[in-house]
């Protein structure tokens, strides 16, 4: 084939390709920060919609979309019209760590299983959250099933976070998971795209970091662990953020785990989990950690997400905590109190 005809039909085929996934584009570009990189794409993606529409393109997409349960929302976010959190943050005293330390052990024995899985009854783990879970989620679906009787799933949801819900609705997602997944026990990662201000309903704008954003992150972390956990019949873990490069990043993330922490406080059988120690140097970004000795690449040139090797790292550190807690590969009559199955 000529290489101009070759050139041609590969053109054509690229606006086409544009055209069909137009909406896809246009959504994404709605989750992005403010900036240039939003504007050139809403830029794009907005007239290419038009003719999609027009023209009756939009179809295909609207029917993927439609089948995986991710129909056009409408109105108010649900995850903001949501019951606010329990507490009021800002006013808990800070404990010392020797105390944080002897919470965190009587927290963790309040969460202990009902039961103990086994084949016939196996443990269903849901692996879910932002681009944070591209490795982490495959990597604990591949590690559970060899500690014992683990059905895993694993849902990553590109580009999305809690700041906004107006794009993707974690309160949605969780409701559609457990629906679909049934899950008993639920892993969740989320934060990469939380560097931003809020808009609440009424307009309000809370800027990042700040102390109300802070309250807002954490009324709705509590909103999607409630539906996870289901009042404590299911477990959910749900995974510190990763320090960022970037010192004013990093500061937001450390808001976040801030709000996760109290969030988790709050609902039964959720639990925070610091998975920090490994792959940073004493809760600092770090390129690189120590690995039997031997300096190991753990985060990617974005300075946000994990590489594959972080990312196993993490995943090693969830499945040993699910062993602990489910006990996985023990015999199960030397755990008296928890039933053999649901």
């Amino acid at each position: 084939m000529p290489l101009d005809r070759l050139l041609k039909i590969l053109a054509v085929s690229a606006v086409l390709a544009l055209i069909f996934s137009a909406r896809g584009l246009l959504h994404a570009s709605q989750g992005m920060p403010d900036g240039a990189m939003q504007a050139v794409t809403a830029a794009i993606a907005t007239p290419l919609v038009a003719v999609a529409s027009a023209t009756g393109l939009t179809v295909p997409w609207d029917a993927a979309q439609s089948a995986l349960g991710r129909s056009t929302q409408q109105g108010t976010a649900p995850l903001l019209s949501s019951a606010g959190p329990t507490t009021h943050p800002t006013t808990a005293p800070v404990a010392d760590q020797k105390d944080i330390t002897h919470k965190a052990r009587k927290r963790a024995r309040r969460i202990a299983p009902t039961f103990i899985p086994t084949p016939r009854h196996p443990l269903r783990l849901l692996i879910t959250g932002d681009s944070l879970t591209e490795y982490l989620g495959p990597q604990l679906a591949d590690m559970a099933p060899h500690a014992g009787p683990v059905v895993p799933f694993s849902d990553t949801h590109y580009g999305t976070g809690l700041v906004r819900p107006d794009f993707v609705d974690w309160s949605v997602v969780a409701r559609q998971q457990m629906a679909a997944d049934h899950p008993d026990a639920v892993v969740v990662l989320m934060g990469g795209n939380d560097n931003q201000n809020m808009t609440m309903p009424n307009g309000t704008i809370l800027p990042v970091s700040s102390p109300a954003w802070t309250r807002e992150y954490q009324r709705r972390a509590e909103v999607c662990m409630r539906i996870w956990s289901q009042n404590g019949k299911h477990r959910v873990y749900w995974l510190s953020m990763p320090p960022a490069r970037d010192p004013a990043w990093a500061h937001n993330t450390a808001q976040i785990d801030v709000a996760l922490k109290r969030a988790a406080a709050q609902v039964p059988g959720a639990q925070y989990v610091n998975i920090l120690g490994p792959v940073t140097d004493h809760g600092r970004y770090a390129d690189f950690v120590n690995v039997n000795g031997q300096p190991t690449l753990v985060r990617t040139p974005d300075g946000i997400h994990f590489t594959s090797t972080g990312s196993q790292i993490v995943a090693g550190e969830v499945m040993n905590l699910l062993k602990r807690q489910w006990h996985l590969g023990q015999k199960t009559q030397k755990h008296k109190g928890l039933r053999r199955h649901r």
